[in-house]
């Protein structure tokens, strides 16, 4: 979600329908949304600026995380294969 200077009155709130009285699952349905839209992640990074050549060591340091979880993953998936 990108946002600019001007752009305070475009955004829209987002909104949940409590059916039956189940708030417990109207709440899930909003963290849900609220992590696809991205703003608690938007709102974290725009905090403080980064220099970009932090951001790349930071994406970097992402990548490497994700790569060595998808071997971890991987490598238990075959030996729970055997």
């Amino acid at each position: 979600m990108r946002r600019f200077k001007g752009d305070a009155h475009r955004i829209q709130g987002l909104k949940v329908e409590v059916r039956n009285g189940n708030v417990d699952r109207a709440l899930k349905k909003l963290r849900k949304k609220v992590d696809e839209d991205g703003r608690i992640k938007d709102y974290g990074l725009r905090q403080e600026f980064q220099k970009p050549s932090m951001k790349k060591k930071l994406e970097r340091k992402r990548a490497i995380k994700r790569h060595e979880k998808k071997l971890r993953e991987e490598s238990k998936r075959l030996r729970n294969f055997d």
